[in-house]
């Protein structure tokens, strides 16, 4: 295989693995910070009605108002933990979190690889080439948006350097452009 040909394809395969990584990534933070909203509201709602009632002596003036407060809020919290086990967040988080391990580390076993060149380079790209498709195959099941790619193609774009393919731009922040490829998001 021409050395040009193998490099770019490369640098290709550790943009692709990166966006993915970043997708992943951004999916997972998500839906860690809406378990902790779930967390806080089964918990913080019913202790602070608590401690209002025990702690103050004038609880007869404003437990009128906090108890429906603290039922509302505990309406939200139990249609949300509905909701959280009907969609399977912890299992949505887990997965999220191990796909962006596995791209992330694909991304550098890829840049280490035309970084370093060993000598049996050949061999060396395709036992990565073999465990990148494994990965992607798997990734794909995963439902992965336009919407998402275009999102990660913009931040692989941006961490790389490289100009996108369509709009010919270098992305020099996250911020949406109107380009199909990155942006649009």
């Amino acid at each position: 295989m021409d050395e040009e040909l193998l490099k770019k394809s490369c640098w290709n395969k550790a943009l692709n693995a990166y966006a993915t990584a970043y997708i992943f990534s951004e999916r997972a933070n998500s839906l860690r910070t809406k378990q902790r909203l779930l967390t806080f509201l089964g918990i913080g709602f019913p202790s602070l009605v608590g401690i209002c009632v025990l702690s103050f002596s004038f609880y007869e003036k404003i437990l009128p108002f906090l108890i429906p407060v603290a039922g509302l809020a505990g309406v939200i919290q139990v249609l949300g933990s509905i909701w959280a086990l009907i969609a399977k967040w912890d299992d949505a988080y887990a997965v999220a979190s191990e796909a962006s391990k596995k791209n992330t580390s694909l991304k550098n076993d890829w840049q280490l690889l035309v970084t370093q060149w060993p000598h049996d380079i050949e061999h060396k790209y395709n036992e990565l080439y073999q465990a990148d498709s494994r990965v992607e195959q798997s990734d794909i099941q995963r439902g992965v948006s336009d919407k998402e790619k275009r999102k990660g193609m913009r931040a692989a774009l941006l961490q790389f350097g490289r100009k996108c393919a369509t709009c010919a731009q270098v992305p020099k922040s996250m911020t949406a452009s109107d380009c199909g490829v990155c942006g649009n998001f």
